[in-house]
């Protein structure tokens, strides 16, 4: 009877090592989008994929912090402001006009917008309407590359010139003609998306990065898409995919289809505006194409990217901006120049957006909405309610 005994002392005492060891490895090798485990990449492609979600971890986090201005000039009186948005086919762009014209209302501001209508002719001739109506300030979105000479002449004019998404650098920008341009740095943002699809796949993803070469934000944050993502070895970039943001309707019904057919399953896609989806995802879905063989993360983060994550309808990820801030920040500015004021500068960290916190921060009502107290904050320096 002793041997049996001994048998089975012996048998707990390696089951005691064995366990926690296997346990250990499962910890390690958790199961992913691809199916391939975390531990077979090298030591340096782990650390890039633990860096990924803990970042991943923070942007999904509260946006309660307040880091902007606490004091600054009251509120210049009865100005003028035009808004020359750079489509207003694109959602976003409506809405930005939408917040500049209500923000108008509330402090006694003129503003008038005008439609870009998608192209630089029609920027250099929406400039140069506004210019022709005198406005105290003109606020664009449209690329400030681009209209340069009525930039330069609106300044030799006194009319403060900002933007919103004008430019991917954020900030005064002197060298192009913008007394401030409000933007979440597209650097930001685009490696807050790569870094999303090396957590969410473990360092196996296999991805597209779709872009408008028009605009230098743009570019800027589909650079760092690309060059964050291939930071880890053991991803695969399968495009970088330039398709402008005018021809979206007529082609990115049939792009989606064509890269299901030429791509391993699944893939991801990350873009510069979440527009893209508006016409890829339905010639997905019309064509039976399942959810979990096309991921797509975007920005922008209009109510139809909303509604996709929250219906797990091929879209997991948005970036949104806080363009109602942005309007205020932009706003400021101006008051600060009409006040004969240095501008303040200051940036809103970036959120990122899916199925967990989709209704946070404004995200009920399918806008970000930082609950930091900007609206009050701003108005309680302008000395208005």
């Amino acid at each position: 009877m002793k041997k049996p005994i001994l048998f089975c002392l012996v048998l707990v005492v390696c089951l005691a090592f064995i366990v926690p060891a296997f346990a250990s490895e499962k910890e390690e090798t958790a199961d992913t989008v691809t199916g391939a485990p975390l531990a077979e990449l090298s030591a340096e492609d782990r650390a890039l994929v633990k860096r990924a979600v803990e970042l991943t971890d923070d942007r999904k986090g509260p946006q309660t912090k307040w880091v902007g201005p606490t004091s600054g000039p009251k509120l210049a009186p009865d100005k003028f402001i035009v808004f020359l948005g750079s489509n207003f086919q694109n959602h976003i762009v409506k809405v930005m006009a939408d917040y500049a014209e209500r923000l108008g209302e509330e402090i006694g501001w003129r503003v008038v917008s005008i439609d870009g209508k998608g192209t630089v002719d029609s920027w250099i001739a929406g400039f140069n309407q506004a210019i022709s109506m005198k406005p105290d300030g003109i606020l664009i979105d449209a690329n400030a590359e681009v209209l340069q000479v009525p930039i330069q002449e609106a300044n030799d004019k006194g009319i403060a010139v900002t933007g919103m998404h004008a430019l991917h650098i954020p900030g005064p920008v002197p060298e192009y003609g913008l007394l401030y341009n409000s933007t979440t740095r597209p650097e930001d943002i685009g490696a807050a998306l790569a870094d999303y699809i090396i957590a969410h796949s473990n360092g196996r993803g296999k991805a597209i990065v779709l872009y408008d070469a028009l605009y230098a934000i743009a570019r800027a944050k589909a650079e760092a898409m690309r060059d964050r993502f291939i930071e880890v070895s053991s991803v695969e970039l399968l495009e970088y995919a330039n398709y402008p943001i005018a021809e979206v309707p007529t082609q990115m019904p049939q792009i989606g289809v064509k890269w299901v057919q030429e791509h391993p399953k699944p893939f991801y896609v990350m873009t510069i505006a979440d527009y893209y989806y508006d016409f890829m995802v339905p010639s997905l879905r019309s064509g039976g194409v399942p959810t979990e063989d096309v991921i797509l993360l975007g920005s922008d983060a209009p109510p139809s990217a909303y509604d996709r994550i929250r219906k797990g309808e091929y879209q997991i990820v948005t970036i949104p901006e806080p363009w109602d801030l942005f309007v205020y920040q932009t706003f400021d500015a101006m008051n600060r120049y009409f006040n004969g004021e240095d501008v303040y500068t200051w940036h809103q960290p970036v959120f990122c957006i899916d199925s967990d916190n989709v209704d946070e921060e404004g995200g009920i009502n399918d806008e970000f909405i930082p609950q930091n107290g900007y609206q009050d904050r701003y108005k309680k320096i302008w000395g208005v309610k």
